[in-house]
Formats: structure tokens, sequence, C-alpha cells
């Protein structure tokens, strides 16, 4: 069996959670998969170094190879419809596949043999994410890969159920969950220079509450900012530091203003920007609680790694948040300011309380791998190819 997968989101060198999905989920398929199977990792290039990183971040052997898919970089135009209906079809038939995966929510139509397309979640179409004619574009083409696939992957139950109301999808449709980039045992320990480096590197000086993500507007960061100013005023025996972690450069002012209106003095909040995966560790090692206050989730990758340091996490009880988390999360509602605060000042003061937190938080932790999730997809790959192929 060919598989071809679009790992296009793998190759950038600022990596998002889809992008972080792909390279675990192919990388576990390499490892668990008998020797029927063989991969090949198409990829439009955005830069030069593409080929290289792709090259470190995925095994190119006998049975996986890069093919690269050469098209000027557009956005959703009539161009990029003709990328689809000519440049995809010819790359993916010359490399006689038997089955296409689109892993971040698109496949190109009339490529010639089966598709699977994965969906992360659908908030675009209940949130305009982007600007109106990226927003509309996007919800066009992922209706339209969904029309088009023989099977459907969900990361959750929430999406699943999104997709059925949204785009009336229902049949050949599996949910998947996947995994987060777990914390090993020598990445949850503190060491010596950590508190040096947290106050020289980003100015964290305090204990401190984590946010680790983008700063769209589903993300809900100013409920978070005026829960946590909430926390401040009512606890100054406990003062805390607010520790925002993420591409933030068009956010940031805004969210500077929406801090000081709520009365958050300005060394309470820390945006540290986009930050390297060592700091990352530094970052959630040492944190006092992790916080996830979105609108909506497709599946909160997040919580189970913030979980996988030991670190307690509050998060908003809506979407698909709780499939993940479980009852190792302390959940408010998404409207609440007041409960938020008081969940903040909970997890902080209350020992047996963080405790058990942490203890559930590694057994929620342990439900999710990624070996489940290729072991499923690779299921899936068989049942949408059917006994007609041969793979013997």
């Amino acid at each position: 069996m060919i598989v071809g997968i679009d790992v296009s989101s793998a190759a950038s060198s600022s990596i998002s959670g889809v992008g972080y999905h792909t390279i675990n989920l192919v990388q576990q398929m390499d490892e668990i998969a008998d020797e029927r199977f063989r991969f090949v990792l198409f990829y439009c290039p955005e830069d030069k170094d593409d080929t290289e990183r792709l090259r470190e971040r995925f095994l190119v052997s006998d049975r996986v190879s890069l093919q690269r898919v050469w098209f000027p970089k557009t956005r959703f135009s009539k161009i990029r419809r003709l990328k689809d209906r000519v440049v995809w079809r010819h790359v993916v038939q010359r490399a006689s596949c038997d089955l296409f995966h689109g892993i971040a929510h698109l496949v190109p139509g009339g490529v010639g043999c089966k598709k699977i397309v994965t969906i992360h979640d659908l908030a675009f179409f209940d949130f305009d994410l982007y600007d109106e004619a990226f927003n509309s574009a996007l919800r066009g083409r992922v209706e339209h890969s969904v029309q088009n696939a023989d099977s459907v992957i969900c990361l959750s139950e929430n999406t699943r159920r999104d997709l059925e109301r949204l785009l009336h999808r229902s049949e050949d449709v599996s949910v998947i969950y996947g995994a987060g980039n777990y914390a090993s045992a020598a990445d949850r320990l503190v060491g010596p220079n950590d508190a040096a480096d947290l106050r020289r590197d980003f100015g964290i000086a305090n204990r401190y509450v984590l946010y680790v993500g983008d700063f769209g507007s589903r993300k809900n960061l100013p409920y978070l900012i005026n829960a946590f100013a909430r926390y401040q005023a009512t606890s100054p025996e406990r003062r805390l530091q607010l520790v925002l972690v993420g591409n933030c450069k068009d956010a940031k002012a805004g969210l500077m203003d929406c801090a000081r209106s709520a009365g958050v003095a300005s060394g309470d909040i820390v945006f540290t920007g986009r930050i390297s995966d060592d700091q990352i560790k530094l970052v959630y090692r040492n944190a006092h609680v992790f916080v996830l206050p979105s609108l909506a989730e497709g599946f909160t990758l997040v919580t189970l790694e913030a979980m996988s340091f030991g670190v307690p996490v509050i998060a908003t009880d809506t979407s698909s948040i709780s499939e993940g988390t479980g009852d190792a999360a302390k959940l408010v509602p998404v409207d609440d300011v007041d409960a938020f605060s008081h969940a903040i000042r909970d997890v902080t003061s209350e020992t047996k309380l963080r405790d058990g937190m942490t203890r559930k938080g590694f057994e929620r932790v342990a439900r999710f791998s990624w070996e489940s999730a290729a072991q499923q997809t690779l299921e899936l790959y068989q049942e949408t190819i059917g006994p007609s192929a041969d793979l013997s």
C-alpha cells in the first residue's frame, strides 16, 4: 500500500499544533507499520530550508520518501484551485498512491485514489479567526474536502458533532485522538539554575500562572486577564505573575490595554513571544498552574502536555476540553470571571488539591498515546482501501 501524506504543516521553522500532530503521527506510523506500507510525504516548500527540516523530522528510508510539490505560494484563489486540480493530481498519480491523507483539514480533488481528511476542529466556521476573504475560502475548501473524502478523521467527539452540525457528514467518520509532546522524567526536574534563567530570559521572578498557545479571539485571553486581575486584587498575600507564551505580536498591545484597565501591574504580566523547545520545558516545569480559557477547542493536547509536567490545569468547560482533561482539571464556565479567579486561588493555595490534580493528570496523560493513534490510523487506511487492494 502506497500512502501519500501532505506533511506541509510540519515543514515550517515555527511548528503549530497541527504540525506537531503530523510529525508525531507519521513518525509513529513509520515505526509500527509492517512491510506492506510505503509512505510518500508530500510538501509545498515555503523556504529553502524546508527540505532539510523535514529530513530531520522524518526518517527517510526505502519506504519513506519526500516529494516536493512545486507551486507559487498563494492564498485560496483561482490559481490555488488550479494547483489542486492539476499539480496535486499529477504528483499523486506519479507516485502511484493507493490512498492520500490530508492531515491538515484539506485534500485535493481528482487525485485518482482513495482520500482521507483529518479535521482538527471547525472553530473557523463558528468564529471569524482570519480576515473575511481567507476565512470564507477556507470554509469552502474544507467543506469540499469533507464532501469528497472517502473517510474523515476527527480528533474529538466534539469535532465529530460539529462536522455533522456544520457540514452534514456522519458516515465514514472516525474519532482518533492524538497525544501530546509529553515531558520525560528528566524534563520535569527543576534545575538549580531554573530560577535564574526565568528571571534573566523573561523577567519571571515569582510563582506564575502559565498560558501557552496562540492569541486569536477564540482563546478568550481578555477573560483570563480579568480573572487574573480579580485574583490579584483579592489575594494580595499570594501574588502571582501571568506568563503568556506564543506569538503575541498582533495582540500584545490590546491585551496590555486590557491588563491596565483591569488593574494588573505591568510587572505582573509577561509576554514571552515564541520561545525555544528548551525554554518551553523551563516554563512548564516551573509553572504553578496552567490555564486554558478558550471559547472553543478541537482537542486540548496542550492541557495534556501541561499535565505531563505535573502542572495542575484550570480550563473553561466548553467544546472538547473535558474530553482531554476528564476530572484531572478544574473546569469553570466560559463566561464567569469570578469562577476562574476562585479556581486560581484554590489550585495555587491548597496543597492537597494540587497533589490530587497532579496525580490524576499523570493518569490522564497515560490514556492518550501516539502509538494508539498510529495503530488506529493504519487500520483506517486498510479499511478505506478495501479488500481489493493488493496488500500481500
